[in-house]
């Protein structure tokens, strides 16, 4: 990540915590933490007719809110069913121009007046709009969740794939939330011929340090949704996720030390990766530990 970025992302962070600046529960605007983000930046896009009218066309999730607790809320069946409901509505209302849009063209429009908002309302209106993330068949969509506020933005993602002439839809995330820009990352890559869908969320930071976590999909050749594709171990069983740390750093030679984990390489599933993680000696010569896990045909498997 670039030096200059990662310098005004510990900058924006410590300014936030300084003053207090909260999320609070009942959806009070409030600006989300900066985060520098792994990929290339986005090229500036403009905001079409087309892509608005394809932005406009996808539903919002709706069920009836309680006075429950977050918790319950999410785990309520009235939620789990609206939810599960959602999916083929979600499906017949992506047409063509959602797919002829390049996801900057549809991100713009999502964003088009948000140096216009006044009011705590006119930032809701403009954070509820969609963010999407993907290619030309293959694409992540993040929507703000009606009733769960964990924090200001509470996203649940949907995967969207295109094939024979459908679109097809998964729920991958469900009332995920950071206050870390962007919060949420895609990778997509190839596996033995199937399309693997990788995201990166990215939990708010303590101190120092961000959470991550990998969360790994394919896409089914039969009914084209997206599946857990479970590549790593924890605790003796398969997952498809898999945490690790990042840092924000208020010094060059220590960044040039740490490395992201690269779980994509090329466009392809790498045969293997590393995690560096902090020292708590400081003392040492380096910094950092280091842990390299290589694909052993079924699994990521620690090298020892």
């Amino acid at each position: 990540m670039n030096t200059h970025l990662r310098l005004l992302c510990l900058i924006l962070v410590t300014a936030a915590f300084a003053i207090g600046q909260e999320h609070s529960n009942n959806g009070s605007a409030a600006q989300s933490q900066a985060r520098p983000q792994r990929q290339s930046q986005q090229t500036k896009a403009r905001c079409t007719k087309q892509a608005l009218a394809a932005l406009k066309s996808i539903p919002k999730p709706a069920y009836e809110c309680t006075d429950d607790s977050d918790d319950e809320i999410q785990q309520s069946p009235g939620r789990r069913a609206a939810l599960k409901a959602y999916l083929p509505k979600l499906e017949s209302a992506v047409g063509p121009g959602f797919w002829a849009s390049s996801v900057d063209e549809l991100n713009a429009c999502a964003t088009r007046n948000n140096e216009r908002a006044k009011t705590p309302e006119d930032q809701l209106e403009i954070d509820s709009n969609p963010r999407v993330l993907g290619d030309g068949s293959t694409r992540l969509v993040l929507l703000l969740d009606p009733c769960v506020k964990y924090s200001y933005i509470t996203q649940n993602g949907f995967i969207l794939q295109r094939a024979g002439g459908r679109v097809y839809s998964s729920q991958v995330l469900d009332a995920f939330y950071s206050r870390l820009d962007p919060g949420v990352e895609l990778q997509l890559a190839s596996h033995n011929g199937k399309t693997v869908v990788v995201i990166e969320t990215n939990s708010e930071p303590m101190m120092n340090t961000l959470f991550s976590t990998f969360h790994v999909y394919s896409i089914d050749p039969g009914s084209h949704r997206a599946v857990p594709m479970k590549l790593f171990i924890d605790g003796g069983k398969l997952t498809n996720e898999f945490g690790f740390d990042e840092y924000l750093f208020d010094d060059e030679q220590t960044m040039r030390q740490w490395h992201p984990p690269e779980l994509v390489h090329n466009g392809r599933l790498s045969p293997r990766f590393t995690v560096y993680t902090m020292r708590k000696d400081q003392d040492s010569p380096s910094k950092f530990s280091r842990k390299t896990y290589v694909w052993n045909g079924r699994y990521y498997k620690l090298e020892r």
